[in-house]
């Protein structure tokens, strides 16, 4: 039953995935799965695991056991790694050590499959998991690198400029098309912001929206506001201070996510909450209403009718740490 969740886990973990395709569900939304059936299959790991380690510790050759067989020292090395990625993905670790936890949490689970695998040796139908696991890991691989290598294209480059309030505005030119609540997985090619960070690539919620008429045919400005914490962040700051109007060549994947579309057209009232950098995101989703608006006083102004004096009800609830810098970001 443990084995049987590897494809199950790590396939959720994929950005490009056939239940997203199928399901209209955005990869962010099935972490909590990928999660949950690491968790259990942790634990059937264990529960496989402890009967043996009892039964020769009682029978007094557990010794013998470990130095003649082969799946004893191999059923370990895996469950050592499963453990690290088990706990370490919990909320308040993953986040305090995000940059760390991502780069050791391919690692082990690299080692961690290896070492499954030897244990496994080809026993009743572990095989069949494994090349499950290939196919749908591979297909994800595969479809992610055609979007953002293929249909996105190597021609990106990101400008950074430091804002006044402490946050950092990336502006890329782009082909792509997007809708509002979407992200964007970013890839900063060359050293300029550290060589790992050409490997990894980091999500941005997208704080713009492509422009009218020019949706996949002309340029589009992709807008994202970061605020500066540790890590890639933190560089992407000294970089926007330090080389004022350079700009950094950068991978792009996605978009990703996004919400339901048909409440722009379906509602009249909204009420939106942010906290925060977290602003930027809902400024694609009040750009769209004020389009709705002007769409709507268009069609009735044409028609003759008295619609055109009919308005949105809009409200943002923005918290902010303090005055000043609300006085700023407005």
């Amino acid at each position: 039953m443990a084995l049987a969740l590897l494809p199950f886990t790590v396939f959720l973990a994929a950005k490009w995935n056939f239940i997203t395709i199928v399901t209209g569900i955005s990869h962010e939304r099935l972490q909590v799965f990928h999660r949950w059936t690491a968790w259990l299959m942790f634990v059937l790991s264990l529960i496989h695991t402890f009967p043996f380690i009892v039964y020769h510790i009682n029978k007094g050759d557990m010794v013998n056991q470990w130095k003649t067989q082969v799946f004893y020292w191999t059923g370990v090395a895996a469950l050592i790694p499963q453990a690290w990625l088990t706990f370490m993905s919990i909320g308040p670790i993953r986040n305090r050590f995000y940059e760390t936890f991502k780069t050791f949490h391919y690692v082990a689970a690299a080692l961690f499959i290896v070492f499954l695998f030897i244990h496994c040796d080809f026993r009743l139908s572990s095989w069949d998991y494994f090349i499950a696991l290939v196919i749908v890991y591979g297909l994800s691989l595969c479809g992610g690198a055609i979007k953002a290598y293929v249909l996105n294209g190597f021609q990106h480059r990101a400008a950074l400029e430091a804002q006044a309030d402490g946050t950092v505005k990336m502006t890329i030119l782009t082909h792509i098309s997007w809708k509002p609540g979407q992200h964007m997985f970013v890839r900063f090619v060359g050293g300029s912001l550290g060589v790992q960070n050409s490997v990894a690539t980091h999500p941005f919620s997208i704080c713009s929206l492509p422009y009218e008429g020019k949706i996949g045919t002309g340029i589009n400005q992709l807008v994202f506001y970061v605020k500066p914490h540790g890590g890639i962040t933190r560089r992407m700051q000294d970089f926007a201070k330090e080389n004022r109007g350079q700009t950094i060549p950068v991978l792009l994947d996605g978009p990703y996510g996004g919400i339901d579309s048909s409440a722009f057209e379906t509602f009249e009232r909204f009420f939106f909450i942010a906290g925060g950098s977290g602003g930027g995101t809902i400024l694609p989703l009040l750009g769209s209403l004020v389009r709705k608006a002007a769409r709507q006083q268009l069609l009735a102004k044409e028609a003759g009718s008295a619609e055109s004096q009919k308005s949105l009800d809009v409200q943002v609830l923005w918290a902010v740490k303090s005055q000043g810098k609300w006085l700023l970001s407005r």
